[in-house]
This record gives structure tokens, sequence and C-alpha cells, in this order.
């Protein structure tokens, strides 16, 4: 996820005489979260010679904890080479991120949505993890034959361009009415890219930047950038100091309640299925991620999968590297992937509710479309919109161990609970010491307990801890309070996805 303020540099040649230490500094000064420098031009590394200067650029922003974000402004003649082009550059430089750069050349293409997907899934396929965007028109309806859908199905963000030329003082109506605009396209997060320029005459004022960032903050969106560095900051200075004096705290757009971090996902699979690898291992193999980001289940192909939660389908598609056939579902907070389908039963932007079938499972090395897999075996994954607190596992893509988040399908009341008194306590995958440690609860915790067994509680699905009294205080399990009869006249109950309707404003595994 990206969030706060960022800057699309077009020639890095024309920005502080080519002092990319100084770059970064104006970059600090502006509160400037992230940065986009252009890496390629079709077929061509970049032509304006910016590879003399993206090492340096890319190092010092990272010292000083700003992001890249590398683009490519792409024509469509040749997809796969451009695509060729974008992954040669990208392994180049540690980059945080690309942005896809299309406009008229690929609208006007007669196989444009051909052409976008094999673009796409070329990229794809040499980086299956690597967020991406898309920087494009802000008026979809008005240019009907552009790949938006194509695109913004194997994107991650999405980046319009909020250019109110020629009509100062209209911007709070030009960016509403671009996510409007947005509505019946693959739901992204986005970071709307505004006017910090001037051509043909007209140039932006410095009032319209504080509304931009203003207008973006009370959409809920995450962030926003601008088009251009050495316009906003050489060529009329008085843009780039409205930028600088207008830092608005992203926060709370970021965790707000209604769009905190789920507290508890179901089952994704029947649950006689046994874990087979957790989150967290084989650091050695998931370098990017420094660990497993998931979690997989052993279940032979065929079987169902089920939605963990109530969501919208952002991915359902087939890939023959990473995950394979899968799906990723966007949820109030984050998303779930599913991995290593044999069969998808859902659509993009279908809206599910949890514990709904969304496909089943695979894996099978024979399958062309299982992936990166071994053998049979689903690949369970939640990632935050936010970022992760713990390494290993959620390093590089916001992943968290969604065990301790795991509930059944079936209504199951507790026993009792349990409060943990020792400093921290182990919770393993069964009875005894001999099972794997999977996490522990720190001193003070407490968690309801469904099952009891040689002096061992059992706290979730093939989760258990000790229960020794030096260890635990038993206390009664909570009591449901008495139901209130049903009023006659009350409607039928819906299902509660009003969120859905609101996402658009609101808003990646390594798997050898």
């Amino acid at each position: 996820m990206i969030s706060g303020k960022g800057i699309y540099i077009w020639q890095l040649k024309r920005c502080e005489g080519g002092d990319m230490a100084k770059v970064v500094d104006r970059l600090k000064w502006a509160g400037m979260t992230h940065v986009l420098p252009k890496i390629a031009d079709g077929v061509h590394s970049d032509v304006n010679g910016n590879w003399t200067y993206l090492p340096a650029l890319v190092d010092l922003c990272h010292k000083a904890g700003i992001k890249v974000f590398a683009w490519q402004y792409i024509y469509g003649g040749n997809p796969v080479q451009e695509a060729i082009r974008a992954v040669v550059e990208l392994r180049r430089l540690p980059f945080d991120g690309f942005v896809i750069n299309a406009e008229h050349q690929f609208r006007d293409l007669a196989n444009n949505k051909t052409a976008a997907k094999e673009y796409c899934e070329r990229i794809r396929q040499d980086f299956p993890n690597l967020p991406l965007g898309l920087s494009s028109y802000r008026y979809p309806h008005y240019h009907a034959r552009f790949p938006f859908t194509e695109f913004l199905t194997y994107c991650n963000f999405n980046m319009p361009q909020v250019y109110w030329m020629q009509a100062n003082g209209t911007v709070p109506a030009q960016l509403e009415n671009t996510i409007k605009a947005y509505e019946p396209y693959p739901q992204r997060p986005m970071i709307p890219t505004g006017a910090a320029f001037g051509e043909h005459g007209w140039t932006a004022v410095p009032a319209d930047q504080a509304i931009f960032i203003n207008e973006a903050k009370r959409h809920g969106l995450t962030g926003c950038n601008w088009w251009e560095y050495y316009e906003a900051f050489h060529r009329f200075p008085e843009l780039g100091k409205a930028i600088a004096e207008n830092n608005t705290d992203w926060s709370d757009n970021m965790t707000d309640p209604e769009h905190s971090p789920l507290e508890r996902l179901y089952w994704p699979c029947d649950e006689k299925w046994k874990v087979t690898q957790y989150f967290g291992e084989r650091p050695n193999v998931y370098t990017i991620s420094r660990g497993h980001n998931g979690l997989d289940f052993g279940i032979p192909v065929g079987n169902p999968i089920y939605a963990a939660e109530a969501g919208l389908v952002e991915v359902a598609m087939e890939q023959t590297t990473g995950y394979g056939r899968h799906v990723r579902l966007r949820h109030s907070h984050g998303l779930t992937i599913y991995g290593h389908l044999s069969r998808i039963d859902v659509s993009v932007g279908q809206a599910v509710h949890a514990k709904q079938r969304i496909g089943l499972s695979g894996g099978a090395t024979s399958d062309p479309y299982a992936g990166m897999s071994t053998g049979p075996h689903l690949h369970f994954e939640y990632r935050w919109d936010v970022t992760a607190p713990q390494v290993p596992g959620g390093y590089a893509y916001n992943a968290v161990d969604v065990l301790p988040l795991l509930i059944s399908h079936t209504t199951e009341k507790p026993i009792m609970r349990a409060r943990v008194i020792a400093g921290a306590l182990n919770v393993r995958t069964g009875v005894g010491t001999s099972y794997t440690a999977l996490y522990h609860y720190l001193k003070g915790t407490t968690v309801d307990v469904f099952e009891e067994k040689d002096n061992w509680l059992r706290i979730g699905i093939g989760r258990w801890f000790s229960g020794l009294p030096a260890y635990v205080e038993r206390l009664p399990a909570p009591v449901d309070p008495d139901p209130e009869p049903p009023d006659p006249t009350d409607p039928e109950p819906v299902h509660d996805l009003a969120w859905l309707v609101r996402i658009h404003t609101t808003d990646k595994e390594e798997h050898p």
C-alpha cells in the first residue's frame, strides 16, 4: 500500500543539476514518501539518460526512508518486447514498485485488450509479486476503447492523472468525478496524480495543491502524487512550496477503525486438512519476504476452497508461475490469497460472502496452471493494507500469520477462558511440548478455551497451550446475553457489505 505524497520525475539530469543528494534533500523537505522516476520508454531504456543518476537516487532515497516506484511509458505495438525491456530495467535496482504509463497509443490499437494482457502477463512472469500501478486517463468513459479492465486486473493500485488543465479551481469536482468514473472497473486503491506544471499557456496555481491534498484525504485515499519534479521545484517553485507546506497526516485513512485489520478469518478449507507449511518457515527459500508468507494446507486436488471473509474478487486468473490459478479477495482491510487452485468459481468484481465456495483445490505438477507448486496443496495468505509488524514472513508484502486468526465454520462455544500468568506461553500444534511451537501469548493475554486434554487447553483449530496452574489462570466461560425477541416488523436482515461500495476510496508473495 502506498501512502503519503509522491512526485514523478521525467528527466533526472534537469533536477538540481543532476545532484541526487540535493534531489533527496528536496524530497525530504517537501515531505515526500515516494518518488517515481522514469526507467524506460517503449522497447528502449530511458532515452533521457536517467540511468546515469538512478543508482544514486535509489540508494539515497532508501537511506532516507523514501520509496522508489519506477515507471515506463508504453505504446503497445510490441507489448512483449516492451515488457521485456521493463523486466531488464527493473532487475538493475531494488525498486519498490512499478507504474505502467499508457495513453492514446494504447487506446487506439485495434488489439489493445490482447496487447495489455500480453504486456502484463510478461511482467508478472518475472515479477509475480512486485506492486504494479496504472497511470492513465482520469475519466475512463471519455476513452472507452482504452483497456482499463485488462491493465487493472494485473495491478495493485490505480494512479489516474487528475490534471485540471485550463480549469483551475475545479479540483474537488475533478477528483470526485474521477473516483466515480472508475467504479465500473476493477477496484484498486487509488493514489491520484495532480497537476503541478504548466503548458500551452496554462499554469497550475499554488492554492489548488493544498486543495488536492485535502480532497484526497477527505475521500479516504491514502496518498497522492504530482506531475512533475522539474516543473514544481524549478520552473514554478511556488507550486513546490505549496506542496511542501501542506503536510497532512494520512495515518487516519490507513488505520480507520472501519478498515482496521481483520481479527478473525474462517478456515479456507475443510478443517480435516492439516497445515503442511507454516508462516515464516524456510527463509532461505523465500529470500525476499524473509519467510513463507502464508499457510500451506495439504489438500488433494478437487476439494472445496472457501472465502475466509466477505469480500470483493480482485483477481481470478491463471498463470504458469507464482500462485498459478488463484483468487484474491479484497476485504474491508487487506486481501486474502488462495493459490494453486484447480478451478475458479468466481469472477473479478463479484461480491462473495464469508464461507462461500470460491474454487477447488489444485497444485498438481501435471497442471500447467499450478504455478510454482511441488504437489497438491492450498497456499492461503492474508496481507494487510498497512505495514505488517512481524518478520519473518510479513516483511515485503505486509503478510501476517493467519493461524492465530482462523476460526471454525461451525459455531463452537468455549468451555472456559484462560489468562496467561507466565511471562509468555507457547501455542503448539497439538498436545505436548513435542509439537511445533507456532507463536506465543504474553502475560495478561486472555483467550477462549474449547477443549481440555491431559492438562492442555485447545484455544482454536489445531492450537493448544499448557493448562498448568503455573502458566494460566482458569476463568469462567463468557455468558451469552439473553437474546431479545425478534421484532416481527423488522425487514429480512441483509449481509452488510456496504464497505464494498466505498472500497475504491480507501485503497506481492514470493512463492517459489
